[in-house]
């Protein structure tokens, strides 16, 4: 649909473009161009729009691997695979219970694989 087309378009644009540290900018000015934040909003936005159902979730993982060109753990991308996966696995401030931890990781609520996120995690590491 064109809700899934412009979640992809801003996944594209906004973080697996990204490509210096100064993109990763946390003050209240940049949240609208910070990769992490543009992230956790595309991937919030994707489960509304699809429930976490495998089949989109499969999907969303083989457009991902492509954006990243992301194989065996390695990736050109190697800021685009941080801003993914803190996106994914970092709790948000707002996600944080009472005793300042997260009961869910929005990648799970998505549905995406260990390997796959283990994977973009290693490729962040070098």
């Amino acid at each position: 649909s064109s809700c899934h087309e412009h979640i992809l378009w801003l996944l594209e644009t906004y973080v697996l473009s990204a490509s210096t540290y100064g993109e990763f900018e946390t003050s209240p000015s940049a949240l609208d161009k910070d990769p992490v934040f543009t992230g956790r909003v595309c991937f919030r936005a994707w489960y509304c729009l699809t429930s976490g159902t495998p089949d989109s979730t499969r999907w969303l993982e083989s457009w991902l691997r492509d954006g990243l060109r992301l194989h065996g753990g390695v990736s050109p991308k190697r800021l685009a695979c941080a801003a993914l996966i803190r996106s994914l696995i970092w709790a948000d401030e707002l996600d944080l219970d009472g005793d300042g931890e997260s009961d869910l990781l929005l990648a799970t609520l998505i549905g995406f694989g260990n390997s796959f996120l283990a994977e973009l995690a290693q490729t962040c590491c070098g």
